[in-house]
């Protein structure tokens, strides 16, 4: 026989359950001796019969629909933001831009950029800084393994080096940056040349887009709006969520307003394929499809038009290219007007 024990603490009543011990007899195993009832229930006359008032759409022919496709969860599109404006050139060795903001505030955006910069590639780059100039120290952009970097200490065989030097000079309502990135592998040192260059220059792209996007945000923030130096207007370009450059159109457009628009640009064309595409040479001279070594310059790329509440907006598929976000600027500068 099973010795339970009660004891009360601070008015609460402790029951010995941990050793099979209980108060309250046990039905949890009742069930296993019910039987039905046979008792039929009657309605009251001329009551309703009771019936399902859950309704589903296609009911009877929920048991014959055969699922079309592989499911995929419903994403969120992609907004387009505005970036800043501020102008950028880059052309030959040498990239300028005019950032709405002071001298000490455009060198704490390159400053910012630069140790990104180094954190992604995983190299180590030191910075001078003055008043109005900024020099990094020689740098790689090669990320290497243990044994990429053995081989080259053996071989000799060094990956490029850079350096960068940026000068600021206050323009009233902006700051002019100009830059240059130096090759420090050749002796004389000559500034890298962008036309000659696309990682070089889709680095000014990133650059310009990033800081663009910061100062924009910026101005958003209550605690900025009282700065001096107040943009004017957005930037034609816009970027969306994932990085991707875009052209506002405008909140009017039409498709033969647009062709209109491109036959009037200089360097831009609307080809004839179906779909249509863009490309910066007339059709006659764009390159075939499966011609893998055409040039950037020489092909089409198919473009969209998104219609968004502030505007309608072209995007360009530059994915086929070696540096997409360069490619993509290279023709929404061109239409951008």
């Amino acid at each position: 026989m099973k010795k339970c024990s009660v004891s009360i603490a601070s008015g609460v009543v402790v029951l010995g359950l941990l050793s099979g011990c209980s108060l309250v007899p046990d039905h949890g195993l009742d069930y296993q001796h019910s039987e039905s009832s046979d008792v039929e229930l009657k309605l009251p006359q001329g009551s309703l019969p009771a019936r399902d008032k859950l309704a589903i759409p296609n009911e009877e022919r929920i048991a014959d629909l055969d699922a079309s496709g592989e499911f995929k969860a419903p994403r969120a599109p992609l907004m387009f933001e505005p970036l800043a404006y501020a102008p950028l050139r880059i052309a030959g060795t040498e990239t300028i831009m005019a950032l709405p903001v002071s001298v000490a505030q455009a060198r704490t955006l390159m400053s910012d950029y630069i140790a990104k910069m180094a954190k992604q590639y995983e190299t180590d780059i030191e910075l001078e800084v003055t008043d109005d100039r900024l020099t990094t120290s020689t740098f790689e952009l090669d990320k290497k393994s243990g044994f990429g970097k053995l081989w080259g200490a053996m071989t000799g065989a060094d990956s490029a080096q850079y350096r960068i030097d940026v000068s600021f000079e206050d323009k009233g309502v902006m700051t002019q940056a100009r830059l240059h990135v130096l090759a420090m592998n050749d002796e004389k040192r000559p500034a890298v040349n962008f036309d000659q260059n696309d990682r070089m220059a889709s680095m000014m792209v990133d650059m310009w887009s990033s800081f663009t996007s910061e100062i924009k945000v910026s101005r958003v923030l209550l605690s900025d709006q009282m700065n001096k130096r107040p943009i004017q207007e957005n930037s034609p370009i816009w970027m969306r969520s994932n990085g991707q450059l875009a052209l506002n159109l405008g909140e009017r457009f039409s498709e033969k307003n647009f062709a209109a628009y491109v036959s009037h640009t200089d360097g831009v064309f609307l080809t004839d394929d179906d779909p249509r595409e863009l490309s910066l040479v007339p059709q006659d001279k764009v390159a075939k499809a499966d011609d893998a070594d055409a040039q950037w310059n020489v092909r089409s790329y198919p473009y969209r038009i998104v219609r968004q509440q502030e505007s309608y907006f072209l995007t360009v598929d530059t994915s086929a290219t070696d540096y997409p976000k360069l490619t993509s600027y290279r023709i929404f500068s061109r239409l951008a007007k």
